[in-house]
């Protein structure tokens, strides 16, 4: 899918357009573009704006008019624009889905399930990484409703709706991050990311003037420079590896003793055994070389704190 503005149409609002009308772009592209993107949040103090919206402007998001489709080795669940649940096949759920991009999770995962070659769709993996770059998630639907604090699905059917309240929770995220976003997104809308469109819908309102469609390739890519807000930092060398110092035996005591306390039972055999394992310890011959020492005391002597 790719997102144009409609025409005479000031509000910002989208259509969507068929992913092959625009240019290819790979996903490896996008990967490295979101990395990037994280980056300049991480350095930029964002990462912390995952608060979860209000259910009042979760219902005012509109999600892309499409199936949800939830594949696995048994078989397909499709999720339809008028709420309906269908258990498909795996051929007849690709059938459905070929001309309709579906929203998913692991475009790549779910092809293979079905036994095709992947196919436009809405990856909520994507819209993740977009809005919460750098942050971990298991690429499956309880995965993702882990890392969003939602109950796990516990079948397809139930992971089918989870991934449409991971949407919309993702999309009301968006809009308590400042309009840095937009000109990345709006770059990646023109270019064919699915998501494109829905994310501009949040980011619009804080968002710097927009290009226009046929300002040019040199705005889009002012979009993707997201190097140049990175903070400045220096790198410094490596510090030195650590060194290699005997330990005292009046050293050994005094640490037995902090670690007992004052009102400790007196044990001379626990000093003289953590005075022996010191020997672990004791700088090598040869670099490289092993420094091991064997003892045994027996029991209530207090091996545990004579070593440590």
């Amino acid at each position: 899918m790719r997102a144009e503005p409609r025409s005479g149409d000031a509000g910002g609002q989208y259509r969507f357009l068929p992913a092959w009308s625009g240019p290819f772009v790979g996903a490896s592209y996008w990967l490295f573009v979101l990395a990037l993107l994280g980056l300049h949040r991480y350095y930029d103090g964002m990462d912390d704006a995952t608060t979860d919206p209000s259910p009042e402007f979760l219902e005012r998001i509109r999600l892309p008019d499409a199936p949800v489709l939830i594949a696995d080795h048994r078989g397909a669940t499709l999720l339809s624009q008028d709420g309906e649940l269908e258990t498909l096949d795996k051929q007849a759920a690709y059938q459905l889905v070929r001309d309709v991009p579906p929203i998913l999770c692991h475009a790549k995962a779910t092809a293979r399930y079905l036994g095709h070659a992947p196919f436009p769709c809405f990856d909520i993996l994507e819209l993740f990484a977009f809005v919460r770059p750098a942050h971990f998630a298991a690429p499956t639907p309880r995965g993702l409703a882990d890392a969003c604090n939602l109950d796990r699905p516990a079948d397809p059917e139930d992971a089918a709706l989870t991934l449409l309240q991971i949407a919309k929770n993702l999309l009301g995220e968006l809009s308590k991050q400042e309009g840095s976003s937009h000109p990345i997104a709006w770059a990646m809308a023109r270019a064919g990311w699915s998501w494109g469109p829905a994310v501009l819908a949040i980011l619009e309102k804080r968002a710097p003037k927009r290009p226009s469609k046929n300002s040019g390739a040199g705005n889009l890519l002012e979009g993707m420079k997201v190097w140049t807000k990175l903070k400045e930092w220096e790198e410094t060398a490596p510090e030195p590896p650590a060194g290699h110092l005997d330990i005292g035996t009046d050293e050994v005591a005094d640490r037995l003793h902090r670690l007992l306390g004052p009102d400790a039972e007196e044990r001379p055999q626990q000093l003289e055994y953590a005075q022996a394992v010191k020997g672990a310890f004791a700088p090598t011959e040869q670099q490289g070389d092993p420094a091991a020492v064997i003892a045994e005391a027996g029991t209530g002597v207090g091996k545990t704190l004579g070593y440590i």
